[in-house]
């Protein structure tokens, strides 16, 4: 591929992703939840399993600021969906853990995505969606890759 042909390709990627984004990731529901906050339940969910959460795990699990996971703890913990429980060996910290409203709201979302996904299989078919999870892992691992090299 020629230089002038990989920009092209290059500018018609991120403008595919840059839509795929805004189309269905940045909504909002009746309760006001952004879907970057549906993402850290989801996760605070899933990892909550393997040890008590500390925000700063959860900020380098999802790769942004101690701010910025700051911030989205402090509106999920207003909105009733999450609690901080001081560890009894270190006053300073504290550990992140779901309410029971947090917890059913989690579920909630796994069926939202959960439809969401399965209707995108059944438009898509197998073959492409079988050759979009092979692109994603390939982007994925070259993401991964590029950031060890930073």
């Amino acid at each position: 591929m020629t230089e002038i042909e990989t920009t092209k390709r290059a500018k018609e990627l991120q403008l595919a992703l840059s839509v795929l984004r805004r189309a269905k990731f940045n909504s909002h529901n009746e309760s006001g939840i952004r879907n970057g906050e549906k993402h850290l339940l989801m996760l605070i969910s899933m990892l909550k399993s393997e040890s008590d959460l500390t925000p700063s795990e959860i900020a380098k699990s999802m790769g942004v600021t101690m701010p910025a996971i700051t911030h989205v703890l402090n509106a999920l913990e207003k909105e009733g969906l999450l609690t901080r429980q001081i560890v009894q060996d270190d006053k300073r910290m504290f550990h992140i853990a779901l309410t029971e409203k947090g917890m059913k709201y989690v579920k909630e979302i796994e069926k939202e995505y959960f439809d969401t996904m399965y209707e995108l299989v059944s438009f898509l078919g197998e073959e492409d969606s079988m050759s979009l999870i092979q692109l994603l892992g390939k982007i994925q691992a070259y993401m991964n890759g590029k950031k060890s090299r930073c």
